[in-house]
């Protein structure tokens, strides 16, 4: 797992990884693996095998990240953002926000992407950007496939490799029966729909001691007839969550590309169409095609993102 430093500073638990020298191996144990001091870098592996380095540390920079257990964190992209009908539509906001989350974390990361609304073009430009940048992508069809390998992991299990940090860029929904959760595709069926009463299929045993969740989904935070998502999802996984809550309760998603574009209902009108498309091309990215966003979604008006830790139980 890594975890920005920051959020220790703003007053939760302090973690960090303590070190303690073998005199009879020149080595010290650092809790998860062996780190080599002559060397400056462990002689273990990450055991989730993220990124292109699995011998690095907090992503090669200990100021700004940590992590305490080396396994595995998992960002969610939703499918595309419009179901588009037309070029004027751009569907990569969650795509390009996801990126962005991964480079924050120095390419050490899972990606899993919901194939919902894709074109065969879109989706093969989406395979082709994570292949440049060294990025573990794996596809869902539905939230049941979700749920499995959230529970089960890759081919070495979660006894193994349990998630320190899970991150999802998504709409947000509601039925008609007082859930509400995650929508992975726009307008779609309930094949990539994430409800309140899923999160009972999730096992709790699929997270690291100390996991941190973030769901950057709209009102994921407020509370409905059955239950407030967030504070569900922070009782099943034992760890701290964050989400979207507030009157309004939306995510906004507007300036993740910088300040060049707004949105309009489900089109996208660029502004200062030739300096948007130079900055997006400055490093040889097309501006059609996804890449890492300017920044992360935003709270939207009347909205904040909240803290919601896991109930804790007294005993008897």
């Amino acid at each position: 797992m890594v975890k920005t430093n920051s959020e220790n500073r703003a007053g939760f638990i302090l973690i960090v990884t303590v070190y303690t020298k073998k005199i009879q191996t020149f080595f010290c144990f650092a809790y998860m693996g062996y780190y080599s001091p002559s060397r400056g870098r462990f002689n273990t592996q990450d055991p989730s095998m993220n990124g292109p380095n699995w011998y690095v540390y907090g992503a090669n920079n200990p100021i700004m990240f940590i992590d305490p257990f080396g396994l595995e964190n998992i960002v969610v992209s939703g499918g595309a953002y419009y179901q588009a009908d037309s070029n004027d539509e751009y569907v990569y906001e969650f795509i390009d926000s996801a990126l962005k989350q991964i480079k924050d974390m120095g390419g050490d990361a899972t990606l899993l992407v919901a194939n919902a609304g894709w074109n065969e073009e879109q989706y093969n430009i989406i395979v082709q950007a994570c292949a440049d940048r060294g990025i573990n992508l794996l596809w869902f069809s539905s939230v049941d496939s979700l749920t499995t390998y959230i529970n089960e992991g890759g081919n070495g299990g979660r006894e193994n490799d349990p998630i320190t940090s899970f991150t999802v860029f998504a709409h947000g929904t509601d039925d008609d029966k007082g859930n509400y959760g995650v929508a992975f595709g726009y307008d779609t069926d309930n094949d990539f729909r994430w409800y309140t009463s899923d999160i009972q299929k999730i096992n709790s045993s699929a997270f690291a001691s100390g996991v941190v969740s973030t769901f950057y989904s709209c009102r994921t935070g407020n509370n409905f007839n059955n239950g407030n998502f967030a504070q569900m999802w922070a009782d099943k996984t034992g760890g701290n969550t964050y989400a979207y809550s507030g009157t309004n309760g939306r995510s906004d998603y507007t300036d993740i590309l910088g300040n060049w574009w707004e949105r309009h209902g489900p089109k996208i009108v660029y502004k200062a169409y030739n300096a948007w498309k130079a900055a997006r091309t400055s490093n040889g990215q097309m501006y059609e095609k996804p890449g890492a966003a300017w920044s992360l979604p935003q709270a939207g008006p009347n909205a904040a993102m909240t803290l919601f830790g896991p109930e804790v139980i007294s005993p008897a």
